[in-house]
């Protein structure tokens, strides 16, 4: 009986000083192993989501130029003076490029066909949409402004005639045959992506 007694006491001592440290330490070791995987799969998730959320941000700005240049129309405007406007003009530093828009409103729950102003500006890092319901500016007259895309560099268009591709328009010193390009290329300097270019045809 005795022998059994001594033998149990031995088995239920608990652990020693030496083992708990060693086993506080594995475990401190286990975790932060996982902490730093666990926060290694987090910032690869937010980085992940930032790119995801800026190409989304790219295409519906890519889509939206799209549209409005797929229904570019011939049809010249008066600015606020009265002076004739083309249909399309490549602007300086203000507007990246303005043209006639053939869209489609509903008006009173019927859709009808409109004529519009559209214009693209670059400011400060940012490409804006500019619309104006009427087609001739009067004075005073303040445009629909959205925001397309952020982080933007640069903009640089090219223009084809059907036969080759020109850095301005309308051509200078060439016959014009027609008020509108064939297509537009488009080149987009973003300041993370580089440069995006795409090309645009214009119906005719």
């Amino acid at each position: 009986m005795r022998r059994l007694k001594q033998i149990g006491s031995r088995n239920s001592r608990g652990f020693t000083l030496l083992e708990l440290m060693v086993a506080i330490t594995l475990f401190s070791i286990m975790a932060a192993m996982a902490y730093g995987g666990l926060e290694g799969v987090l910032r690869t998730k937010a980085h992940t989501d930032l790119r995801a959320q800026r190409l989304a941000e790219l295409e519906l700005c890519l889509s939206r130029i799209q549209q409005d240049i797929e229904q570019m129309t011939d049809r010249a405007v008066r600015d606020p003076f009265g002076d004739d406007v083309d249909a399309l003009r490549v602007m300086g530093a203000d507007y990246v490029l303005e043209f006639t828009h053939s869209g489609w409103l509903n008006w009173q729950g019927e859709a009808k066909s409109a004529l519009s102003r559209i214009a693209y500006r670059l400011d400060e890092g940012t490409l804006y949409r500019l619309s104006w319901p009427a087609l001739d500016s009067v004075q005073g007259a303040e445009p629909v402004k959205q925001t397309l895309m952020n982080g933007v560099e640069m903009v640089e268009l090219r223009f084809h005639n059907g036969s080759k591709w020109l850095t301005s328009w309308p051509p200078v010193g060439e016959d014009q045959h027609s008020a509108l390009p064939r297509g537009i290329e488009l080149k987009l300097s973003l300041d993370d992506w580089g440069v995006i270019n795409r090309v645009f045809h214009i119906a005719g």
